[in-house]
């Protein structure tokens, strides 16, 4: 059985060039399927596999649709077990994606090396050929060219592996605050100054390929700790670090939740009518979050930047601090 996490399918449907063809076994006609139906049907090859139903493939059962998919043999997906566990799914959504082109792609006779087609992840594809594969890395095994009914469906000896894979939610979180221009350092230094004081430092750094736990970390930005914090409290902290069992400890952990909290799969899992849950903080307490165009936790926070993704969780950066209810900040 096969089956793509259905947020996977919902994303942008960019145009992309179909590539010159490459010397390639001709093709095989099962126009009769969808590639849905074909991936469903084939025990050997598949893109990805969930076992609830809301993950199904549905617009790649969409007859009227161009897609070109590369699939994976089945062994090749232990190396990436733990996300086909629905918890992961917003991994499985994005790791998946990479393989799916919203064009028809057939490899023929006269491929050019460098060719390149996007992906519904937003990542890129580059065809190469020497040998022919894609992405430097992974070729094109059979069975190939099988033409469906809504597009191709090629299979490729190794998963294409997304920018997160092996990253700590801490690697994300450095190379995010330099995308954004700095503007997550104060989180960061405070970390850094803490590093021998608090375990949230270590939880985030956490490299275990075997932990099945994910995280979820809402970070904030400068100006929500500016906005509540004094300079003084906020050059002690990030100088001499966050004190052990402290208040501003209490104040971190609030920021950290044990599960994948992202937009897709929360709204997939919600009823459309009641977009509102409760997580629970590392510290305990309750994190009341609201889903609509924007995301808002305890009727303060923004979720500013949604959704990026780590091997270990997932980092969302907010633009207020998540302060337990009855502390008072004059007193970290």
């Amino acid at each position: 059985a096969v089956g793509v996490i259905q947020a996977i399918l919902a994303g942008p449907n960019k145009a992309s060039p179909t590539p010159p063809g490459m010397p390639m076994p001709p093709q095989q006609n099962v126009s009769n399927l969808t590639i849905a139906q074909y991936l469903n049907d084939d025990d050997e090859i598949f893109l990805g596999v969930l076992s609830d139903e809301i993950y199904l493939p549905t617009l790649l059962n969409q007859p009227n649709r161009n897609f070109t998919v590369l699939a994976v043999p089945t062994a090749l997906l232990s190396a990436v077990g733990k996300f086909i566990m629905p918890i992961w799914a917003q991994h499985t959504q994005d790791m998946m994606g990479q393989h799916v082109v919203p064009d028809r792609i057939l490899l023929t006779t006269n491929i050019q090396n460098g060719t390149t087609a996007n992906t519904f992840s937003g990542g890129t594809l580059v065809f190469t050929t020497g040998p022919v594969g894609v992405n430097g890395g992974s070729r094109f095994v059979e069975p190939m060219n099988i033409v469906l009914r809504n597009g191709v469906v090629h299979t490729i000896d190794g998963i294409l592996e997304p920018d997160w894979l092996r990253k700590s939610i801490y690697d994300v979180l450095v190379k995010t605050n330099e995308t954004r221009g700095g503007d997550l350092s104060l989180f960061l230094s405070m970390l850094e100054a803490s590093r021998n004081q608090v375990a949230f430092l270590d939880a985030l750094k956490q490299k275990d390929r075997d932990d099945l736990n994910p995280k979820t970390l809402f970070c904030p930005t400068n100006t929500a700790f500016t906005q509540l914090l004094s300079n003084a409290t906020l050059t002690r902290v990030t100088t001499e670090g966050v004190p052990f069992q402290s208040l501003f400890q209490v104040l971190l952990d609030n920021h950290l939740v044990l599960t994948n909290f992202v937009r897709d799969v929360e709204l997939v899992e919600l009823a459309s009518t009641n977009q509102e849950l409760t997580l629970t903080s590392t510290a305990e307490f309750p994190l009341h979050v609201v889903i609509g165009p924007v995301i808002t936790i305890n009727d303060e926070a923004t979720i500013v930047q949604e959704d990026i993704l780590s091997e270990f969780g997932v980092l969302q950066i907010i633009d207020h601090l998540l302060v337990p209810p009855g502390m008072d900040v004059s007193a970290l």
